[in-house]
């Protein structure tokens, strides 16, 4: 499946129908990308075709894992946050963030894994590896397991270990759904102040409006009422 079977049908609205008129219409990736070092998640790989096409001589890192376990551990993280509802009242709500995030994670996880992430999860995640390795020169791509640590990184792009630096390690389970939650928070957060700061300001004109009615107005009408009399 390419990127743009991923966006589906464009009804000219939003910002990833914008997105799918620019990467497909006006612009190729190669123009797009001309001074980026690397892409990768989402939505980068959703477009792996496209931007392999792109750059054919590109070095492309796959990491590899057990697929049970990596469908365990991503129905508790990225399946999760896709389809939570928290986001999508955040979203909803206004957070600039959450309203450009939440839509484009959740058309690509119900595109990319045939609406049921659960049901064809580990059918696409088999498929997905076996497209890539298909599209790209062995000499090109490194299959890289987690936890392998710097070396075979290094010596695929050709870039010297860092003997001194420990090998990161973040983004486990835990600290994924945590990080998830903060964030929500903050934008609810945010939100919320900007609808009491906007809020405070109508408020406070429509105050005003009324304090300036109540004082003037009656004067005025009383001394249109006397130039109406007078006139007749």
């Amino acid at each position: 499946m390419t990127g743009s079977e991923l966006l589906g049908e464009s009804n000219g609205t939003s910002f990833w129908d914008t997105a799918k008129l620019v990467f497909f219409t006006l612009l190729p990736l190669s123009e797009i990308f001309t001074l980026t070092q690397a892409v990768c998640d989402w939505p980068a790989i959703a477009f792996c075709k496209e931007l392999i096409e792109a750059y054919p001589d590109a070095k492309i890192i796959m990491t590899t894992r057990d697929v049970d376990s990596w469908h365990a551990s991503t129905m508790k993280t990225v399946n999760w946050r896709a389809t939570e509802p928290e986001l999508k009242t955040v979203a909803k709500w206004g957070d600039w963030g959450a309203s450009l995030y939440q839509p484009m994670l959740s058309k690509f996880w119900i595109n990319f894994f045939r609406g049921d992430f659960e049901k064809h999860g580990k059918e696409v995640f088999k498929q997905h590896y076996a497209d890539v390795q298909s599209m790209v020169s062995p000499e090109n791509l490194l299959m890289y397991r987690v936890g392998s640590g710097w070396e075979p990184l290094c010596e695929f792009l050709g870039e010297p270990v860092p003997h001194n630096e420990a090998f990161p390690r973040t983004n486990d389970t835990d600290g994924f759904v945590d990080r998830c939650k903060t964030r929500n928070r903050m934008q609810m957060y945010n939100v919320l102040v900007r609808y009491l700061v906007y809020g405070g300001t109508v408020a406070a004109t429509f105050l005003s409006a009324s304090t300036l009615m109540t004082r003037y107005a009656p004067h005025t009408l009383l001394a249109t009422l006397e130039r109406s009399m007078l006139s007749a």
